[in-house]
C-alpha cells in the first residue's frame, strides 16, 4: 500500500517536470547555439 502511494506520488511530481523540461528544451538549445556562435 505504501509503495503504491509512493510510486503514484513520484509519477505525479515527475510528469510536470518532464513536460516543463521538454517545453523549455528548445530555448536551452537556442541559448547554447547563440553562445557557441559568439565565441
Amino acid at each position: 500500500m505504501v509503495n503504491g502511494a509512493t510510486e503514484a506520488g513520484v509519477v505525479v511530481l515527475l510528469i510536470p517536470c518532464a513536460i516543463l523540461f521538454l517545453a523549455l528544451q528548445k530555448y536551452y538549445v537556442k541559448g547554447f547555439m547563440a553562445g557557441a556562435v559568439k565565441d
